[in-house]
């Protein structure tokens, strides 16, 4: 099933590794929006035309604040932090790709500035690390929040919008 926009076909696309989508992908289906499982270099979901053309905007889903200073903190090789966004920023940015992180709690911010997250990074460092990364890409990267039951409907929405700008350049 493909949805028309202007007469144009498209889908979004899942990151294959996206793991508890399920809310999102039940109302993809129950409005009848077309999606479709595929691996993504970066970010969890992207929209393509049928003619597989896809702007260049991606959305990494973060379903908590928890997890986004797990991913910034993630320990690689030898016990050192390979900060996984900062790697998904400069992936972004080889093809001038915009990303938006999108987290699953409208109170991330606030809970952010108190230091409540499960990690044993110095609080201070923590929201230094996440504003400078929106300081230093401003272009590549922006950070927002919806409740959770509106996830899907952003995605959609700003994704179609999205491709909507972007063709009117093609």
């Amino acid at each position: 099933m493909v949805l028309i926009m202007n007469k144009i076909n498209y889908s979004i696309i899942s990151d294959t590794r996206e793991q508890k989508n399920l809310h999102i992908l039940k109302v993809f289906e129950k409005h009848n929006i077309a999606y479709k499982k595929e691996k993504l270099d970066f970010g969890d979901y992207a929209i393509e035309c049928e003619d597989g053309f896809r702007p260049k905007l991606v959305i990494e889903r973060k379903a908590s604040l928890d997890e986004l200073v797990g991913n910034i903190f993630e320990k690689c090789d030898e016990g050192i932090s390979c900060n996984r966004i900062h790697k998904e920023i400069i992936r972004c940015m080889s093809t001038e790709t915009r990303m938006i992180i999108l987290i699953e709690d409208p109170n991330w911010y606030p809970k952010l500035l108190k230091g409540e997250f499960k990690s044993n990074a110095n609080k201070n460092s923590v929201v230094g690390l996440i504003l400078s990364l929106i300081a230093k890409y401003p272009y590549y990267l922006t950070i927002m929040s919806v409740d959770k039951q509106y996830t899907a409907s952003f995605i959609h929405r700003i994704l179609r919008l999205e491709l909507q700008e972007q063709l009117k350049f093609r």
